[in-house]
């Protein structure tokens, strides 16, 4: 696990972020591999739907689902596993379209 997500981050002269199997605040390694992985996902979406509007499209579901599920990686509140994995799933038909 490396995670430097929260103000609860270790932080030493060695450099920050929190490197062992659960974080400073209670994050387990799972979870925070999921949320990298959902930011890696959404960073994807973004720049198709970015390119998109340069062509006039427009899709407004994934305008709505982009910033809900990255918010959903920005605090301390969703350490629920399954549900970081549903963002990722629901993301799947956002690309298709």
């Amino acid at each position: 696990m490396f995670c430097v997500q929260c103000e609860q981050t270790i932080r030493t002269p060695a450099g920050n972020g929190c490197s062992y199997a659960q974080g400073m605040c209670g994050k387990t390694a799972e979870t925070s591999d999921l949320q990298d992985l959902l930011i890696a996902a959404l960073q994807g979406l973004s720049a198709w739907a970015v390119k998109a509007r340069e062509y006039g499209i427009i899709n407004h579901d994934v305008d709505n689902f982009a910033p809900r599920a990255f918010f959903s990686t920005l605090t301390n509140v969703n350490f629920d596993s399954p549900r970081i994995v549903g963002y990722a799933v629901k993301r799947l038909p956002c690309v298709k379209r």
